[in-house]
Formats: C-alpha cells, sequence, structure tokens
C-alpha cells in the first residue's frame, strides 16, 4: 500500500474557513445598513417632492415594502463604490428580504446564507405578490446556504417562482416572447466583441441550427477559410461557425454557396465558380466604427493603443491587421479641447460636445458606470441668463460634465455639490459630506482614511 503523503500547513485550510465566513458576515452586515439607511431617510417634504425634477418617494421592492428616498441609493454607493443604479437593486434586495421573505432574513440574519443568493430570490419573486413570494420563501430558505451548486439553486427558485404564480408566469413568458433583441454587447476586451440575440427558443434554436448548416456546408465546397486551423480542433469549428454567420449576412453569397452544395452533391460542376475564401469586408453590410488613434501610434504600425468606441482598447497592430486591408478610413482633425471659443447661449454647441467627449468619454457621477455619447452636458456652475445678470461665455469647456437623465436630476435637485477646478477634474461632495474625486482615472474618495 502506498503511504499517505503528509498535508503541508493544514493551518492555512482552517483560515480559508475563518475568511469565508468574515466576507459572508461582512457582505450580510453591507445589504443590511444599506437598507436600513434607505429606511432612515425615508421622510420628503411633500411640498418639494411634488415639484418636477425633485427627489420622490420610490418603492425599489415589491409589494409590501415601504418607499425609500429616490437619491438615497446614490449616497450609498459613493461608500460601496457602486454605480447609484446598482446601490438601488441592493437596497431593494434588502427590503424584500427584510419586507418579503422572513425565513431567508432570518437566516440571512444568521449570517447562514450568503448574500448572493438571497438576493437572488429577492430578484426572482420581486413582481409576486407577498403571499406568493412568502411560498417561494419557504422553498428556497432551506437550500440557500450554498448546497447546491448555482445553476441548479437558480433553476429551483425558477421553478418555484412558476409554481407560486402559473398564471403570471404563462404571461411573463408571453411578454418575453416579445421582447426580442439582437444587439451588440459591452466589449470583452482583446479587440472581440459579441453578438447577443434574445428570442424564443424555437427562434435562436433555429438560428443555431442554420449556422450549423452553413458551416457544414462551407466545408463540404471548400469556401472555409483555410488560415482558420486554430490551436485546437473547437477552435477551429468555432471559427467557421463564425465564418457562416458571415455568409449568412449576405444572402447573395449563401444562395450561392447552398446552391454550390447542391451541385457538388448531384455530380455538376459550375462553370465559373470559384472557390470563396470570406472576409468581413465582402459578406456582410458597411458599418461605421470611430477608432481613435494616435499618430506616432499609427506611423509605429503595431505599437501604441488605440480605441474604438463602443468595444474598448485595441493595439495600433490590430487596426492595422484587421483593417487596414478592409476598412476606408476617413481622417479627422485633431479637434483641441481645451481651444474652443465658449459661447453666451445655454444650448451646447455640437463641437463642444466633441470635445466634451473626447475630453471626458464617461459619465462623471461618481463610480457611474456609462461610456456612451447617450448623456446629457450639464454645466458644472449652473447657468444664469444674461438678463439675470449671468457672466458671458458659461458655455465653456471647463464648466461641462457628462452625465445620465438621472444623474443629472441627483446633481441639480439635491444636496450634492459639485465643483470643476480644471477641465475634466471634478470633485464631488455628497449630502453627508463625502468628497469623491472624478477624472479620467476613474473615481477616488478623498479625506478619508478607509475609502
Amino acid at each position: 500500500m502506498p503511504s499517505t503523503p503528509t498535508l503541508q500547513q493544514p493551518g492555512l485550510l482552517d483560515e480559508l474557513d475563518v475568511l469565508h465566513r468574515q466576507e459572508r458576515e461582512a457582505q450580510t452586515r453591507k445589504l443590511l445598513t444599506a437598507t436600513a439607511f434607505a429606511l432612515a431617510n425615508a421622510d420628503l417634504d411633500p411640498a418639494q417632492a411634488g415639484r418636477a425634477g425633485r427627489e420622490r418617494l420610490v418603492r425599489l421592492g415589491g409589494e409590501g415594502t415601504p418607499a425609500v428616498a429616490e437619491f438615497s441609493g446614490a449616497m450609498v454607493g459613493g461608500r460601496l463604490q457602486l454605480s447609484a443604479w446598482s446601490a438601488d437593486r441592493l437596497i431593494a434586495d434588502g427590503l424584500d428580504l427584510q419586507f418579503r421573505l422572513p425565513h431567508l432574513f432570518a437566516r440571512l440574519t444568521a449570517f447562514e446564507v450568503a448574500v448572493g443568493h438571497a438576493r437572488l430570490v429577492a430578484r426572482k419573486t420581486r413582481h409576486l405578490s407577498l403571499e406568493q413570494a412568502g411560498r417561494v420563501d419557504a422553498r428556497a430558505a432551506e437550500v440557500a446556504d450554498g448546497r447546491l451548486p448555482w445553476s441548479r439553486f437558480t433553476a429551483l427558485v425558477d421553478a418555484a417562482v412558476i409554481q407560486a404564480d402559473p398564471d403570471t408566469a404563462a404571461e411573463r413568458e408571453r411578454e418575453a416572447a416579445e421582447d426580442v433583441c439582437v444587439r451588440s454587447c459591452r466589449p470583452l476586451g482583446d479587440a472581440m466583441g459579441a453578438l447577443f440575440v434574445r428570442g424564443p427558443v424555437e427562434a435562436t434554436t433555429q438560428i443555431d441550427a442554420a449556422v450549423t448548416d452553413m458551416a457544414a456546408t462551407l466545408q463540404e465546397i471548400g469556401w472555409a477559410d483555410p488560415s482558420v486551423d486554430g490551436d485546437s480542433e473547437p477552435a477551429r469549428v468555432q471559427e467557421i461557425r463564425l465564418q457562416a454567420l458571415l455568409v449568412l449576412c449576405n444572402p447573395a453569397v449563401a444562395v450561392a454557396a447552398i446552391h454550390h452544395r447542391v451541385d457538388r452533391q448531384a455530380g455538376r460542376e459550375v462553370p465559373g465558380l470559384h472557390k470563396l475564401v470570406p472576409d468581413a469586408s465582402t459578406l456582410v453590410a458597411r458599418a461605421q466604427l470611430y477608432v481613435h488613434l494616435a499618430q506616432q501610434s499609427a506611423e509605429d504600425g503595431h505599437d501604441g493603443v488605440a480605441r474604438i468606441e463602443g468595444h474598448g482598447p485595441v493595439s495600433a497592430g490590430w487596426v492595422r491587421r484587421h483593417l487596414g486591408l478592409r476598412a476606408g478610413f476617413t481622417v479627422r482633425p485633431v479637434l483641441d479641447p481645451l481651444h474652443q471659443t465658449p459661447v453666451d447661449a445655454y444650448e451646447v454647441p455640437a463641437r463642444h460636445a466633441e470635445a466634451v467627449h473626447l475630453m471626458t468619454p464617461a459619465d462623471i457621477f461618481p463610480f457611474a458606470s456609462r461610456t456612451t455619447r447617450a448623456v446629457e452636458i450639464d454645466h458644472t456652475r449652473p447657468y444664469r441668463p444674461r438678463s439675470r445678470g449671468g457672466p458671458p461665455g458659461q458655455s465653456r469647456i471647463g464648466n461641462y460634465g457628462p452625465m445620465s437623465r438621472r444623474h443629472h436630476r441627483i446633481k441639480t435637485h439635491s444636496d450634492w455639490q459639485v465643483e470643476q477646478p480644471f477641465p475634466g477634474i471634478y470633485l464631488w461632495r455628497d449630502p453627508a459630506g463625502a468628497m469623491y474625486l472624478v477624472d479620467h482615472t476613474g473615481t477616488r474618495r478623498v479625506g478619508a482614511e478607509s475609502a
């Protein structure tokens, strides 16, 4: 019998036990404290809350949960390095657990279940009545302690939700069938993107089958790109499936491929039909990408970094390899954001908006995540008309900040304060006095050792 090797440093495993429990307790306390803060600050002046744009009482949780102040999540998010939206979701889950899911809440406060498991149940049951949510709570609480792997726990909760309210489940399925989309997802890094398709199972199954069939066609007729060899057979298969999807995006090429396959299977050869090596420039419709590239990076070839709007950073070499031989480029002159002529109008000129986007491409509210052009350009120091004593040139670089509609409302109609001491640098103060510095590097808490 082989001897059993001596276990080295078993105390490290004991330390993992301690750390795991400490982490669970800390996550639970954060959830409970965030919820308690929202509940403690739910009193608003009705006269003020009724005015346009002002903070209101909102019910973030499901039936039976109390309303809380609309902007409370922004303050919670600042302390937890979360966006206001994410902090709202945290508070909503905490409210549901406290007021709708008593079994889970009891186990949560005893640190017997993970916050992630409890929050999943809260989110999945938010649309249910108080009684129906209680049924799911009773079913899920016992197994929410980690005994089930995540996929099995999710399936159990989904089944319990359907059983609790089959009529609503059927209606949600009908609504979901109409909530279809085909859209680009957020960038994955390494110059890779993703396309998200959501639709009825029969539709997505049909799409998958069409890609599989076209991939087989390309291989059979020899149209698959011979450069596709990948590091493994699975990688090659997926590369060919991507080529098949590109072919399907061009009906003429797809029909030609299918006809070629039929002719080959029938023993016929079509005169003049030659092998096609698919590439993106011939297979799909025209598309436009905004590529930000320094002149030196373009001249150096493979050195430096480029940024593709909506996709993220790529190497300058990637731009040369993937776009250099296939794409047409429109080179725009360099826009100097800091030397734009100020204007007296409240409306932001297009050239100013472009300069703001180039200099500050992200929402400037603390820990905000939006990086698209779909933002509102706020005047850091509120615009005051000349007729009311406003100074000239208020609409200028250095007095702008891009924000989402909600963050714009928080800044305008609450006690949050912001200054822009230098263009593109924003110093925020929340109603409790916490300070946040937002610049091109992100958000940092200032003046607090624990931040």
